[in-house]
């Protein structure tokens, strides 16, 4: 199987990289519908985009397809952090292969011209002088991890930190807003006796709900079936704080509803923008119910025939089984 690696298809149907097949499918059938040729007539942009959706729910819902995407965007990732390391290097490998150890005299001399001794790029001390113009820091300068959550990441906070070479000497930490992953943070060390700075590597915490995905906040939303059939107001978590919102009567398991603006923050040079919040539904039914309530149920059970989905796929059932000769079991080996 051949698959563009720079194709998101999780992104394309909105969906978390953890998400459930199910979850993939409700979230299929909502782009689709939206997105169908029949319902949005002369509109090239809406027909590749259906085939997009059509695509990506094709890789997504086979077991083995979707297990050899997930390796693959594993390795570009790898990939992408092998080429940023190499382009933070970049500028010293060129300055070794630039470096001639020997000056030309400009003028002929009676005296032999002795070499100017130049520093060599790949020593420890030429690594510690090329960290040093370009201000990132050196391997020998990163001395721990410290943890955040992805609300503190988000939001920025202060920290402190406690290195076991200084005899667990207290230092503070400055978290900025939007603060990436493996990011490397400066250690406010005015009142210590170290002479060079310090830095620690940023590691996120596991969150109980959310799922970062680039600039974007994944998460699962458990509704109940009355909930799902009636609608009303729903309040959840964002990184910033509570939001409410109302939740549309008659809504489907795996619809998915954007929060725009709720996402992480992005770097942007010209103003401050954060990315959106994708919540998909997951509706909830009781394990127990009473006799009257089993009853009830019963006696409405006869509104199955008027759910559209319910009836869409009995019609493509008795069509699929129709065309087919035995339609009852594999053939015999």
């Amino acid at each position: 199987m051949s698959t563009d690696n720079k194709k998101n298809y999780y992104e394309i149907l909105k969906i978390s990289p953890l998400a459930s097949p199910f979850t993939i499918k409700k979230s299929y059938q909502k782009l689709a519908r939206i997105y169908h040729p029949d319902k949005n007539p002369g509109n090239p942009d809406a027909a590749e985009t259906f085939k997009q959706i059509n695509e990506a729910y094709q890789i997504l819902s086979d077991t083995f397809k979707r297990k050899d995407f997930d390796r693959q965007r594993e390795q570009e990732k790898q990939k992408e952090e092998q080429k940023k390391q190499k382009e933070a290097f970049s500028p010293l490998y060129e300055s070794y292969h630039s470096y001639s150890p020997f000056r030309a005299p400009s003028e002929p001399s009676s005296t032999p011209s002795h070499p100017k001794k130049e520093e060599d790029p790949f020593s420890i001390k030429g690594l510690k002088t090329y960290f040093k113009k370009t201000n990132l820091p050196s391997s020998d300068q990163i001395r721990g991890q410290l943890e955040i959550s992805l609300e503190e990441a988000a939001l920025g906070c202060k920290k402190t930190v406690s290195l076991n070479f200084t005899q667990k000497e207290i230092f503070w930490v400055h978290i900025p807003p939007g603060t990436k992953e493996k990011q490397n943070i400066k250690i406010h060390n005015q009142n210590s006796k170290l002479k060079e700075d310090i830095y620690v590597s940023i590691t996120y915490k596991k969150h109980p709900l959310f799922t970062l995905e680039k600039e974007n906040i994944l998460m699962d939303l458990p509704i109940s079936f009355t909930k799902a059939i009636l609608g009303g107001e729903v309040e959840i978590p964002t990184l910033g704080g509570r939001v409410s919102f109302q939740l549309p009567a008659g809504t489907h398991g795996g619809d998915v509803i954007q929060l725009k603006g709720q996402g992480f923050p992005v770097s942007s040079p010209h103003k401050k923008k954060r990315g959106h919040m994708f919540i998909s539904v997951l509706i909830d039914i009781p394990i127990h119910f009473s006799e009257e309530e089993k009853k009830w149920i019963q006696n409405i059970q006869k509104r199955n025939q008027s759910c559209p989905k319910v009836a869409e796929f009995s019609i493509k059932t008795k069509l699929l089984l129709k065309k087919r000769k035995n339609p009852n079991r594999f053939p015999e080996e």
